[in-house]
């Protein structure tokens, strides 16, 4: 899958670097130039795919579409959409097959009251696999197959850069740049990306960037200016 060329031209964010210049299959930025977004307080029925494949995440629920913030204190004041954790979803009409990575930079408020709430998910005949806090432990964590408990508290550290790797061998997880935990186990074979999805979870997840892509991203020649860029924008670490 070749680079999104007319994306890479425009400066779209700091120094320039425009994040969907990698090679995501699905990736979404509440700060994009090129999404009309539908104003601060207002309900986001499309959120337009910026990777040039097409795959616009949407909901035509309005009772389950999330909210637009132009911005977020905690995330270096920068726009996000904000995810009610208790119905609110959007989704994106693709599917993926393992090996895949999955990146989220977000923030979630609250303590919360339900179960594995849901920042990302990639839906499956069984069920949903995904990056999650899991009520089990209160952690960030995974699951495709096999648990992965990073040991990061949701609650203590609310504000992260996650970055996870499923695959049929060693499934991974990265919270704010470390390298967690991780596990091996036999994934379903295939996914389709959705963002949200909270099991009744009273905490809002505010995301400001969520991609997913075939393979390892960090491969990607453009990967440590993602990084920096990560840094730059929103203060955060990823790796």
């Amino acid at each position: 899958m070749g680079f999104n060329q007319a994306a890479m031209a425009k400066p779209a964010a700091v120094g320039g670097f425009d994040p969907f210049s990698l090679a995501w299959k699905v990736a979404v930025w509440a700060d994009d130039p090129d999404w009309t977004n539908p104003g601060n307080g207002n309900a986001v029925s499309s959120w337009r795919d910026g990777s040039g494949n097409g795959f616009n995440a949407v909901q035509a629920t309005g009772a389950n579409q999330p909210i637009y913030r132009s911005s977020v204190a905690l995330l270096n004041n920068r726009a996000a959409v904000d995810f009610d954790g208790v119905n609110d979803l959007l989704t994106a009409s693709t599917t993926l097959s393992a090996p895949f990575s999955g990146i989220w930079i977000g923030k979630r408020d609250g303590a919360g009251t339900g179960s594995n709430p849901r920042v990302l998910h990639f839906n499956t005949a069984g069920g949903y696999e995904a990056v999650l806090e899991s009520s089990m432990t209160g952690n960030w964590a995974a699951y495709y197959g096999t648990f992965i408990d990073s040991g990061v508290n949701a609650v203590a550290t609310p504000v992260v850069a996650l970055r996870v790797l499923m695959s049929d061998v060693t499934h991974r997880i990265s919270v704010n740049g470390t390298l967690s935990s991780q596990a091996s186990g036999g994934p379903p074979s295939m996914a389709a990306f959705g963002i949200g999805f909270g099991d009744g979870e009273a905490a809002n997840i505010h995301t400001a960037f969520a991609a997913c892509a075939v393979g390892d991203i960090t491969a990607d020649a453009n990967w440590s200016a993602f990084v920096s860029w990560v840094s730059n924008y929103y203060g955060l670490t990823i790796s």
